[in-house]
């Protein structure tokens, strides 16, 4: 969930083993999340990528000194989604939580087309389309200013929702054995789920119920679940509980020292 540079960062600084439990060990990178992947990962490996790439949306957990460009931000994309893919299990998925809207406010591009064109280039499939209805006290919870000019005829509208785009790498996926009655729970949409509080070093937390769903949907205990821009390691969390293994990444020591300092389960 953290934002990099469009040139590539120094190879990953340094990496730990969270839980040294086989069935559900985190192993954490701390670095740039195309060399990890490219240094560290085979080919056709992991089981499945739940993730919220940066926004390019000025955000204070981004750590960008400058909006990309949208060619920028395009080509930064296809990066990481190039060595995203190229790990995935033919027939395997990726969850990709991602805001509606990037750029400055005079030069805004819709992203999930985005994301979806430069998918597509990678070898990745967009399969669904899930909206994030986020909840709290029976009401949509917004986050910003949406009056544009104060109050003038040209506002810019809140969004109460966010998508979560589901793409699938080519090939045949093993039957997931899931029950039939939660099964079914999850695969409609919307997701209505209340947003996580700020904390102090990341402001764009998803709820931990959000990679839940995506995890238990997708992948069976033992699994291989990575998240390239990991924040505070929310993934990793769920997925300890769950039973599943689990790579971290991002290059913001900060957004992680919260998940490496806790103790292990």
């Amino acid at each position: 969930m953290d934002s990099q540079e469009v040139d590539h960062a120094p190879a990953p600084k340094r990496q730990c083993v969270h839980n040294t439990n086989p069935a559900s060990a985190t192993t954490v990178h701390i670095g740039d999340c195309v060399n990890v992947m490219r240094e560290h990962m085979t080919t056709d490996h992991v089981d499945l990528i739940v993730t919220s790439p940066p926004y390019n949306a000025n955000k204070r957990h981004e750590d960008q000194q400058r909006w990309m460009t949208k060619d920028e931000y395009g080509d930064f994309t296809q990066r990481w989604m190039t060595e995203a893919c190229r790990v995935l299990k033919p027939g395997h998925g990726m969850f990709v939580n991602i805001g509606y809207w990037s750029g400055s406010r005079g030069k805004r591009y819709f992203l999930p087309t985005l994301l979806i064109e430069r998918a597509e280039r990678c070898g990745l499939t967009l399969s669904g389309w899930i909206n994030w209805v986020k909840d709290k006290n029976g009401l949509s919870q917004t986050r910003g200013c949406g009056w544009g000019d104060t109050y003038s005829t040209s506002p810019f509208f809140m969004n109460g929702s966010e998508p979560i785009l589901y793409f699938r790498k080519a090939g045949r996926q093993r039957h997931r054995d899931n029950r039939h009655d939660e099964w079914m729970r999850m695969v409609r949409e919307p997701w209505i789920m209340k947003p996580k509080n700020m904390n102090k070093t990341h402001d764009a937390v998803f709820p931990e119920e959000l990679p839940r769903r995506c995890i238990v949907m997708c992948s069976l205990p033992g699994d291989l679940v990575v998240d390239p821009f990991a924040g505070t390691g929310t993934v990793a969390r769920v997925c300890e509980r769950l039973g599943r293994r689990c790579v971290l990444i991002d290059r913001n020591d900060a957004h992680l020292r919260e998940f490496i300092d806790r103790p292990s389960p």
